[in-house]
């Protein structure tokens, strides 16, 4: 019988792991909205719907921000934000070099 090998993850401060999960929930939100408003272009849904739905997550998402800066404090919060900045410029770098690969000089332009 094989034994499998499980590869030890790293070891992550307790901060990094917080700010990973805000970060992805940060992105979620983005993920969502984004959607959203794809669906509203191609008319699956009502501009009505996709306007009161927005407008409930980014109450969610104020809401949680709110709740981060009396938990975090400002500091760790700034730390966030420069932690979140360097993420977000990694996956762009990430998806411009995947698109540069697959297409060549023909890069499709995203859309925002």
């Amino acid at each position: 019988m094989s034994t499998k090998l499980k590869p030890n993850p790293p070891q992550i401060s307790g901060e990094l792991e917080l700010f990973v999960c805000l970060h992805t929930l940060d992105s979620a939100f983005d993920r969502i909205l984004r959607a959203l408003n794809m669906l509203n272009a191609t008319l699956v849904l009502s501009a009505k719907s996709v306007h009161a739905t927005s407008a409930s997550i980014q109450a969610i998402r104020t809401a949680v921000n709110l709740e981060l800066h009396e938990t975090l404090g400002q500091s760790s919060l700034e730390n966030f934000d420069e932690f979140s900045k360097k993420v977000r410029e990694m996956e762009s770098h990430l998806i411009a070099q995947c698109l540069a690969d697959a297409y060549g000089p023909n890069v499709p332009e995203a859309q925002a």
